[in-house]
């Protein structure tokens, strides 16, 4: 398999013989280096052959952002704090107000800095994944509240740049162990959605390996009347990505998965995705989304509760205390 970006190229074999014909074939004519694969696109890779491991983590990235806007003095255990979910409902300063004047210097830096660790959380860093996105909302004007935001998270980052999704083989099982499902070489996925208020934002990771290939922490597009019809949009957005995943694994090996598990913690959601017809308050719900009947009825997916403080999920949603936080955490990034 050759993975191309531009002008980097990524090869992945198990043919010593088909690499080499490749290589003399076509890379011989291009300049470049040849080696293995230890740094592309801003990523690192460990790839352990005899533990069958891979890891991505985003260190030399982390320390070029700090040389560039400076180490931060404090430290933090969390990428935001438990007060900040509220920063989505904080008023932005007026233009042209003192208070936007003083902050010119330090919202210049917020628009550099916050896309820069954007580009982080998209690539190996699941566990910062809700931060980002509400930082990201304000980009033109924030507020000392957001600036201040924008320091705990660079500072969570600093105290743990080595951290990262991973990937494991079972050889006992010769599949890949996933935590959450018995279908030890299947996609596993987690579903969550917050429900505060006004529009919800939607959180799903997906699993396979035994480490997140699919991540999202997003606001959802329509205002739900209930935690139900959230969860529920949340629980459909992931089994679209799902589906998905499923599909091109299939075209990569020519082998079909079968029940894909989607995790969610709300039992109203789960019943509503086995029996749309279950409940009368869900009829307004747009007919786009209800494909997740179509799919549980044919056995592609299957929507299955999960305890609350069990959905990792639960982490692309909000703000979380430090202790229930960095359980989650164990599951989405490595720092070994």
């Amino acid at each position: 398999m050759i993975c191309t970006w531009v002008d980097d190229f990524c090869v992945l074999y198990n043919c010593q013989k088909l690499y080499e014909e490749t290589r003399d074939a076509y890379f011989d004519k291009v300049d470049g280096e040849e080696g293995d694969l230890d740094f592309m696109l801003g990523v690192n890779f460990e790839v352990d052959v005899e533990l069958q491991r891979i890891k991505l983590h985003a260190t030399t990235a982390i320390e070029k952002i700090a040389a560039k806007y400076g180490k931060p003095q404090r430290e933090s255990k969390v990428p935001m704090r438990e007060e900040d979910a509220e920063l989505v409902h904080v008023e932005l300063p007026e233009v042209d107000s003192v208070e936007w004047l003083d902050l010119r210097e330090q919202a210049g830096i917020y628009r550099s800095l916050v896309p820069s660790i954007l580009y982080l959380a998209t690539t190996c860093r699941p566990d910062i994944c809700f931060a980002v996105g509400i930082l990201c909302r304000c980009l033109d004007n924030p507020s000392a509240r957001h600036i201040e935001a924008m320091w705990i998270l660079l500072s969570y980052l600093v105290g743990t740049m080595n951290f990262g999704v991973a990937y494991k083989h079972d050889v006992l099982t010769r599949g890949a162990h996933v935590v959450y499902s018995k279908l030890k070489d299947g996609v596993v996925a987690l579903s969550d959605s917050d429900w505060s208020s006004g529009k919800s934002i939607s959180g799903y990771v997906i699993y396979l390996a035994g480490g997140p290939i699919f991540w999202i922490s997003k606001k959802q597009p329509v205002t739900s009347l209930s935690s139900t019809e959230a969860e529920y949009y949340a629980a459909s957005a992931c089994g679209v990505d799902t589906l998905a995943v499923m599909h091109f694994g299939e075209d990569l090996t020519g082998v079909k998965t079968y029940s894909t598990p989607i995790y969610c913690d709300n039992s109203g959601a789960v019943n509503v995705a086995k029996n749309f017809n279950s409940n009368k308050r869900v009829k307004h719900i747009d007919r786009r989304v209800n494909f997740l009947n179509d799919y549980t009825e044919a056995g592609d997916i299957k929507v299955v509760p999960i305890s609350t403080k069990d959905n990792v999920a639960d982490a692309m949603t909000k703000p979380l205390g430090k202790v229930l936080f960095l359980k989650h955490r164990e599951a989405l990034v490595k720092g070994d």
